[in-house]
């Protein structure tokens, strides 16, 4: 004889939140071997990630970290975990990184407009010495 349709229903619905409870389970889940040695970060971005926790959000996660990784090396990709997980991120993204990164200050030899200089009847146009011995020559 079947289950009443009810009874049917219910194990339905606790079966699918027993899946739900298996799709965030970290543990079950495949992780690319190219970020194998940051298996540690993910789980725990994983975790305590805000927002969806599904396939998509995962394959999503796993495709993002995998191109900052190429793009600039293992070091930036465990930089980003760390400050998503104390920043409680949602997520990672290449994007995000390459909008957000700290800017690298690049120090340029200072030029100087020829009309910058100053004439002196002393010394012309020359620059004035920095040395102690060429001060005492001039």
């Amino acid at each position: 004889m079947e289950k009443p349709a009810a009874r049917r229903a219910y194990n339905n619905i606790s079966n699918n939140s027993n899946n739900k409870k298996d799709n965030n389970n970290i543990s079950l889940r495949t992780i690319s071997p190219k970020l194998e040695r940051h298996r540690e970060l993910i789980e725990e971005f994983w975790r305590i990630k805000k927002g969806s926790k599904g396939e998509t959000a995962w394959k999503l996660l796993q495709t993002e970290l995998g191109k900052i990784c190429d793009k600039y090396g293992n070091d930036v990709l465990a930089e980003q975990l760390q400050l998503a997980i104390n920043g409680k991120w949602a997520g990672v993204t290449l994007r995000n990184y390459e909008q957000f990164k700290p800017k690298t200050q690049q120090t340029q030899a200072e030029t100087k407009h020829p009309a910058s200089r100053v004439f002196t009847a002393k010394d012309g146009f020359a620059e004035p010495a920095n040395n102690d011995v060429l001060k005492e020559l001039f």
